[in-house]
């Protein structure tokens, strides 16, 4: 599981300070257009790769004590229903769950919460990421095609 701080290169979230960072992210698994310059200090240059567009998906999962390695989920899996994280987390969206836990597709998720308000990013630039991704996505969808994750959430 990666642990990204800066995803401003690929339209996703910027560097924050003092750093903050989503323990869960999903991405698209197809490129939807090309890497910016970096501009953070301490990172490759991967400027004109293609890059993924980063979804809206931000689980809150606190890290775990027991290894030592400020790390939340270890491992991901899924099926066409679920995708599951296993780690040493010990709460997932505010909520006590021990190092397991899964996420259910749009169809069939209880819908008992809605969106969270993300820590590390301003309303205004969380609106600003999800309108860049939507169309940079809507580049790559033939006509009439929807993207079920293109839906403002605002």
């Amino acid at each position: 599981m990666a642990t990204p701080t800066t995803c401003g290169n690929i339209g996703g979230f910027p560097q924050t300070n003092p750093w903050t960072f989503q323990r869960a992210t999903a991405f698209t698994n197809y490129p939807t257009g090309t890497v910016a310059h970096n501009a953070i200090g301490g990172y490759t240059d991967w400027y004109g790769n293609p890059d993924p567009t980063q979804l809206d998906w931000y689980p809150t999962l606190t890290t775990g004590l027991y290894t030592g390695q400020d790390q939340a989920a270890w491992s991901v899996t899924g099926n066409s229903q679920y995708v599951a994280l296993g780690g040493e987390f010990p709460t997932v969206n505010g909520t006590a769950q021990q190092g397991l836990t899964r996420f259910a597709v749009r169809s069939i998720a209880p819908n008992k919460a809605g969106p969270a308000a993300l820590r590390h990013a301003h309303p205004q630039r969380r609106l600003a990421v999800r309108r860049h991704a939507a169309r940079r996505l809507a580049g790559h969808l033939r006509p009439g095609q929807h993207h079920p994750d293109l839906q403002d959430r605002s």
